[in-house]
């Protein structure tokens, strides 16, 4: 075996270990957090209801991570979890208020040297928000997040046109939205 493999079948212990998985999922999840927390705010637009998705992905994270093979898959996976539980979110609604928040909603992007994160300037979230809620979801899980129109196709229960035509329109009103 190479010490590579060592160290990560040494990281997960049996599942018989709890307290030793919670100690390893905690870490993991509170390196992620944040990024997860992100992705979920921009998706719904509202810290409150960011933060239920983000505290019930912890929780589906949690039940199912016993079955995660590799730890570093870990901030992949909980993405994934998360956008699930925004998607739920957003149909069960039918939608969102366009939701007002203030900059200091956006004080959990900060790192502890109080300095903005990489997440954008507020503008930007600010546009993001005023977007119609299909047409944020895909901006955020396309020009965000990375994904490809099938994947999001696929997540959003959509066909792979619909998910272009709503990143098309999306992008138009963010430009409208971010003239000078």
């Amino acid at each position: 075996m190479h010490s590579r493999e060592i160290d990560r079948q040494s990281l997960k212990p049996a599942s018989t270990d709890a307290a030793g998985s919670g100690a390893i999922f905690s870490s993991l999840y509170a390196a992620n957090s944040r990024r997860i927390y992100a992705i979920c705010f921009r998706m719904l637009g509202d810290p409150d209801r960011a933060n239920d998705a983000l505290q019930s992905a912890c929780l589906k994270a949690w039940q199912g991570f016993a079955a995660l093979e590799d730890e570093t898959q870990f901030f992949w996976w909980l993405r994934k979890i998360a956008v699930n539980v925004a998607i739920d979110q957003l149909r069960e609604k039918k939608g969102l208020s366009s939701g007002t928040s203030s900059t200091a909603d956006m004080d959990i992007f900060e790192d502890e040297s109080g300095n903005a994160g990489p997440e954008g300037p507020i503008d930007l979230e600010d546009a993001l928000r005023s977007l119609p809620p299909g047409a944020r979801a895909v901006v955020v899980l396309h020009d965000i997040e990375g994904f490809r129109h099938e994947e999001i196709a696929e997540t959003l229960g959509v066909t792979v046109g619909t998910s272009k035509s709503q990143l098309h329109r999306a992008r138009k009103i963010l430009r409208e939205r971010l003239k000078p």
